[in-house]
């Protein structure tokens, strides 16, 4: 039961990363931007898209093992320090990083591109 719950939590957040890329292809049919095709590009956008599910739905997987919630607003009463917490502090945090190049591959738009760029500079702490 807690696979399931963590597939199904993390196919909404695939289904966000579609949203941005889909808002990314609008924004440059607006203003006229051309988009282009490669397959390198989407293989290795299906290659990221793979391992940032993964990672996210291992890492949810923990949570709701120990029967806690992913999305609060408040400190966890336990602190995870295995499966994917012993390779990163925040491996929900680093999936979403992972969906965000994805949909900057998966749709080739200069708009989604440049949320790209600033989400993981966000996460870099660049800016």
């Amino acid at each position: 039961m807690n696979l399931l719950k963590s597939i199904l939590h993390n196919i909404g957040v695939v289904a966000v990363g579609f949203l941005f890329a889909l808002v990314g292809v609008g924004t440059d049919r607006l203003l006229g931007i051309a988009s282009f095709q490669s397959l390198f590009a989407l293989v290795l956008s299906s290659a990221l898209l793979a391992a940032g599910f993964l990672l996210r739905v291992w890492a949810t997987y923990h949570f709701y093992y120990r029967q806690m919630n992913v999305i609060v607003l408040s400190a966890q009463t336990y602190l995870i320090t295995d499966g994917p917490y012993r390779f990163s502090r925040n491996p929900l945090y680093l999936g979403g990083n992972v969906f965000t190049s994805w949909a900057l591959l998966w749709s080739l738009v200069p708009s989604a591109a440049l949320y790209s760029l600033s989400s993981i500079g966000r996460s870099w702490g660049l800016w």
